[in-house]
């Protein structure tokens, strides 16, 4: 659905593209209205600029969020796999044991250690 919807907006968006190119009289017409420095051209600039930034920033995150349930479960021929709370439990105990390994810091001395011991082994 997310496909088909990002699809439809840039075809939209092309169309609306060059309508405005026709509605100013080709490339050149279009180019000189974009290309004008009046106060009101460069406040009308930066309001798109603005509305499209808040927009990609607050639209597509909600989006992939929102996302396709469906797809987020684990489906095999078919059929749904749903864990039990036993299973939902382990797995993030064994989550939460893995990520506190992985940040545990170094010391400097062990990293000292490996260092002279790397020199060492090169100078032989």
């Amino acid at each position: 659905m997310l496909a088909t919807a990002a699809f439809l907006a840039f075809w939209v968006v092309v169309g609306l593209v060059l309508f405005f190119i026709a509605l100013r009289g080709g490339p050149r017409g279009a180019r000189a209205t974009l290309q004008s420095q009046s106060r009101r051209s460069r406040r009308t600039a930066a309001v798109v600029f603005a509305v499209f930034f808040v927009a990609v920033g607050v639209a597509v995150p909600t989006l992939i969020l929102l996302g396709d349930h469906q797809s987020a479960s684990a489906h095999v021929d078919g059929a749904t796999v749903r864990l039990t709370a036993q299973e939902q439990d382990a797995g993030s105990s064994a989550s939460a044991a893995r990520a506190a390994t992985r940040s545990r810091p170094r010391t400097p001395s062990a990293r000292s250690a490996r260092t002279s011991t790397s020199s060492d082994r090169r100078r032989r």
